[in-house]
């Protein structure tokens, strides 16, 4: 099963509008973060309702497609963090019981093709 989930836009101080991204690069101050982490998570857990994906699955691999506006350099594993803060969203939507190895394969994390920015999460149910 596939889940795209949006990334939340904010706008820089000449105006434009950019993807409001967890980098594991960023130095913002932890309230901001918080902000950013609740965001993510609450889009996750909101994307999995409204696609109706399946709950208490008790194992699964996860692979994740970074899709950022523009072609350009770019790290995939950068935004480790966003993809950990909507793991955390399934897990409150119910998905599988915790994110920890017992529960979790990944996330495997993969530049994906420019366009809307966002995260599209491929997730495999494990026997």
């Amino acid at each position: 099963m596939r889940l795209f989930i949006p990334a939340p836009m904010g706008y820089t101080k000449t105006g434009r509008q950019k993807a409001l991204w967890l980098s594991s690069n960023q130095r913002i101050h932890w309230a901001q973060r918080s902000r950013l982490v609740k965001q993510w998570r609450m889009l996750a857990r909101t994307c999995a309702q409204a696609q109706k994906l399946p709950k208490g699955l008790q194992r699964v691999h996860i692979t994740v497609e970074v899709h950022r506006s523009r072609r350009g350099r770019a790290d995939a594993h950068n935004v480790l963090l966003t993809a950990k803060s909507c793991i955390d969203g399934l897990v409150d939507y119910g998905l599988i019981p915790d994110d920890n190895d017992d529960h979790l394969l990944g996330p495997d994390m993969r530049a994906g093709e420019p366009g809307k920015p966002g995260m599209t999460f491929t997730i495999e149910e494990i026997p």
